[in-house]
């Protein structure tokens, strides 16, 4: 299930060396460690993360594009998502749910939308400072619904 957890990426993400969570057991206040998580531990439950994210993502085309997911193969499909992961960390989507509207985007516009010259807007959006995940991602869709619909109504 695609939910709004943040996906574990990006230098705001980077945890410590080590994290040490203690509880005070006498009079000397001496610590006793209760846990210690390395960075190879948190690099593991990060990609963890990442690689469970990209089978829901693709479980999720699968069940709204069948067509094109069986055009494509399913080696392709998971490839679009790798790249939507990448592209969003680029970006600074780190919503689990942004990332699958990055991904929907590139659906619908192409897999390169964002340096699509018929779309500037899409860079400029995704590169505006100072936006979060959420407000970036609500501004690239409305923008692309306006474009689908216009493009649809000239095949019309």
């Amino acid at each position: 299930m695609i939910g709004t957890r943040q996906l574990a990426f990006g230098a705001h993400s980077r945890a410590p060396d080590t994290t040490a969570l203690g509880v005070a057991y006498n009079d000397r206040e001496r610590r006793l460690s209760l846990l210690v998580i390395r960075d190879a531990q948190m690099q593991a439950f990060r990609e963890a993360l990442v690689r469970r994210f990209e089978n829901d993502a693709v479980q999720h085309l699968e069940r709204v594009l069948p067509d094109r997911c069986r055009e494509m193969g399913a080696g392709a499909v998971r490839k679009s998502v790798q790249l939507a992961i990448r592209q969003a960390q680029v970006y600074g989507l780190d919503r689990e749910y942004d990332v699958l509207r990055y991904l929907h985007c590139m659906y619908v516009l192409g897999f390169g939308f964002d340096q699509d010259l018929r779309y500037p807007w899409a860079k400029e959006l995704l590169t505006k400072p100072g936006l979060r995940s959420e407000r970036k991602m609500d501004l690239v869709t409305d923008r692309a619904t306006d474009a689908e619909l216009l493009r649809a109504n000239a095949g019309a």
